[in-house]
């Protein structure tokens, strides 16, 4: 189908993105941690205000396509990153310091390594769906798999919300020792 070259050509263009949209979660995982949640906010206004208008730029009137769509999801990151990074010059907010020694780092690979696996499956199945779509429906039916599947991505909005005012809650209650404060959050 016409759709797979297309898709190749974004994936190449967001591969480049991988490490600035790590980059860009882990930064507002820890300003939103820190309690800066005007700063995370504007962050991700922002970056999307930025990714939505560059998407119309480049792929409209610079009519650079999907490639075009796939930059200014690339430069949405940096804007991002960028709106982030002065919260850790602030005194009193977190230092990135990353001395570790062999034990802490096998820690952190057993730790991780779950969600690693999670996250290499789900890409897998939904490369799969994918394939099955197109081979079975053509271009319409990956089309059609893809907002389906878009769909229930923004339902997962609510869910990640949920998630990311209640991890952070717990986690100090934990790190603190209250008990009884992680069973009040968790319900």
């Amino acid at each position: 189908g016409s759709v797979l070259p297309l898709a190749g050509k974004f994936l190449r263009i967001v591969l480049l993105s991988a490490v600035p949209m790590v980059l860009m979660t882990v930064l507002d995982s820890f300003v939103t941690v820190e309690g800066a949640l005007r700063r995370a906010v504007v962050s991700v206004v922002a970056g999307n205000a930025v990714n939505l208008t560059l998407d119309v730029v480049f792929m409209k009137y610079l009519d650079m396509g999907i490639g075009g769509a796939a930059l200014a999801t690339l430069i949405m990151y940096f804007v991002s990153i960028i709106i982030l990074l002065p919260h850790f010059g602030r005194p009193g907010t977190l230092r990135i310091a990353i001395s570790m020694g062999c034990k802490d780092a096998v820690r952190i690979l057993k730790h991780g390594f779950p969600l690693f696996c999670s996250s290499v499956l789900a890409s897998v199945q939904f490369a799969c769906c994918n394939a099955v779509c197109a081979e079975y429906f053509g271009d319409a039916g990956l089309v059609a798999c893809a907002v389906v599947v878009q769909m229930l991505f923004f339902s997962m909005i609510f869910l990640n919300g949920a998630y990311r005012t209640v991890q952070p809650l717990g986690s100090v209650f934990k790190g603190s020792g209250d008990n009884a404060g992680v069973r009040e959050v968790v319900g």
